[in-house]
């Protein structure tokens, strides 16, 4: 139903900017455990690899191998994260969209 939107949509921007001051270390490192876990498991899969090397050439223009980005996995910082959440979730720049059928 449409008719509580905007009091969905203001509890989304309340969790976005609490992500700004909330972080925490264990956290951090729960995450790049996963993401570091879920690459090393990919890259036993061609499609993986190849996707990856792809992805940075498209996006970046440079060919990567996953070794050196799993090494700057570990070495992301919180407050690193923290400076790009604040540059992400600005209140202020936010823009929001709802689709709907009805």
């Amino acid at each position: 139903k449409l008719d509580r939107i905007e009091e969905t949509m203001e509890i989304i921007k309340e969790e976005l900017e609490g992500i700004k001051t909330n972080l925490k270390e264990k956290e951090l490192e729960r995450a790049k455990k996963y993401l570091i876990g879920k690459t090393e498991l990919g890259m036993d899969k061609t499609s993986f690899v190849s996707g990856f090397v792809g992805r940075k050439l498209l996006l970046e223009n440079k060919v990567e191998m996953i070794d050196s980005e799993l090494e700057r996995y570990k070495k992301i910082k919180l407050s690193e994260l923290e400076d790009l959440a604040r540059e992400l979730f600005d209140k202020n720049k936010l823009k929001s969209v709802v689709i709907s059928n009805k």
